[in-house]
């Protein structure tokens, strides 16, 4: 492909390079085209268009790398005042960037979650070791009296316990291999195919990889003679005169203290607090999928479109398109209302300052922001939210429209406010 000739939105444009398989960053692009540093994009006070991807330098950290941006937000708002005093850069890993901090809490959560289970299912092993070596007491006896040692004893017991481990963390490897696969295919059912390289898959990466399978292994390990010590080292510290006196019967019903007790205890505790943390989850996502979202989202479809600035050069085109479109799906049977905006609920708006007339003038910098919405004449109707009161002046031609939105920058005259 390299040197060849594609038109991209009508523009011939030649091939330069092939990126390999799976890599689409940041979010899902197929294509990558330089960025000419025209006059409109190199104006200071343009904004929310570009965003920064950086590689820290060896040995570089975050913190550092923030602290040197601002430095740099300093000394810019110091030479241009008019349209750097109030912004300053603000440094983020590609995961914060991408997840945020709440889908960091909600793993950390789930890890937690896990931990208490292996927890449970270890002390619940643990007493079932117990149990079943009161049936081995005579066992372990008749080896100490033919001449086994208590590290012997406690070793053979050591690596019954590891060796049902290892049993263990290969079924939950033979488990999370089906799962992933599982999760792969609903993944790729809902449009994120792995095999077209998504950038959910690049930063939520959950395949098998040696990191996984060290992480298992230790963890198999560690359970394994965490809680295979302690029944060991009880079995191996019995009388052997009274073990053989009292026969397999009198051995089926040793003493073993109060480590019985404390471990049901523990599994118990950690029990509750797992359930105790699954209800309030499930409650949170019950409240959430229940909530009311202020509009109607039955039988309500969305699309996004961008225009070709080639095709479409300016704001006349556009307009026209989207009257043509409008007045084409307005007469689909089926289709009961139509209207256009610039974002879907939900979304990120465009924040704009505002100051109300008659008010003390404020400082650029102190003027209150309200996040900006461009919407045509039929977004509450369509979306089935009543407007309260008045909203007569909202229902402006497209041709209006058309206007506003080249003229974005002007003071902000009229409002649509939604009552709480």
């Amino acid at each position: 492909m390299i040197g060849r000739i594609v038109r991209l939105n009508g523009v011939p444009t030649t091939v330069i390079g092939v990126m390999p398989r799976g890599f689409s960053f940041p979010q899902n692009q197929d294509l990558w085209v330089p960025l000419v540093p025209t006059p409109e994009v190199q104006r200071r006070d343009r904004r929310n268009t570009w965003f920064v991807v950086g590689r820290l330098s060896e040995g570089a950290t975050v913190e550092r790398a923030r602290a040197e941006m601002e430095t740099i937000g300093q000394r810019l708002a110091a030479a241009w005042p008019a349209t750097n005093a109030a912004l300053r850069p603000e440094v983020r890993s590609f995961e914060e960037f991408f997840i945020g901090e709440s889908a960091a809490l909600i793993y950390t959560a789930m890890v937690g979650a896990v931990g208490f289970v292996l927890l449970i299912a270890c002390a619940n092993l643990a007493n079932l070791l117990l149990a079943r070596g009161s049936a081995r007491s005579r066992e372990m006896a008749l080896r100490v009296a033919l001449g086994a040692g208590r590290w012997q004893i406690v070793r053979q017991l050591l690596v019954e316990s590891i060796v049902l481990a290892i049993l263990g963390g290969f079924f939950a490897w033979w488990l999370v291999r089906f799962g992933v696969r599982i999760y792969a295919l609903v993944i790729g059912g809902a449009g994120i195919s792995e095999e077209l390289g998504s950038w959910f898959d690049g930063v939520l990466d959950y395949s098998i990889d040696y990191r996984v399978v060290f992480y298992l292994v230790a963890v198999t390990v560690a359970t394994g003679i965490a809680f295979g010590l302690a029944p060991a080292l009880r079995l191996s510290r019995f009388d052997v005169n009274d073990a053989l006196r009292e026969g397999a019967r009198g051995a089926m019903f040793p003493r073993h203290g109060r480590l019985p007790s404390i471990l049901v205890t523990t599994e118990v505790a950690f029990a509750v607090v797992l359930l105790a943390g699954a209800g309030v989850m499930i409650r949170s996502f019950l409240n959430v999928y229940t909530a009311d979202p202020g509009f109607r989202n039955e039988q309500l479809v969305t699309a996004h479109i961008s225009l070709s600035t080639i095709r479409y050069p300016d704001a006349a085109a556009q307009v026209s398109f989207y009257d043509r479109l409008i007045k084409a799906l307005e007469a689909t049977p089926g289709v009961e209302s139509i209207t256009m905006a610039d974002a879907v609920p939900g979304a990120d708006p465009v924040r704009l300052s505002y100051e109300i007339d008659g008010a003390p003038v404020a400082d650029e910098q102190q003027r209150p922001r309200v996040g900006r919405l461009l919407v045509g004449p039929s977004y509450f109707r369509t979306l089935g939210t009543p407007i309260n009161r008045g909203g007569s002046r909202l229902h402006r031609s497209r041709s209006e429209l058309g206007r506003a939105s080249r003229a974005r920058q002007r003071t902000l005259r009229t409002a649509t406010l939604a009552e709480r």
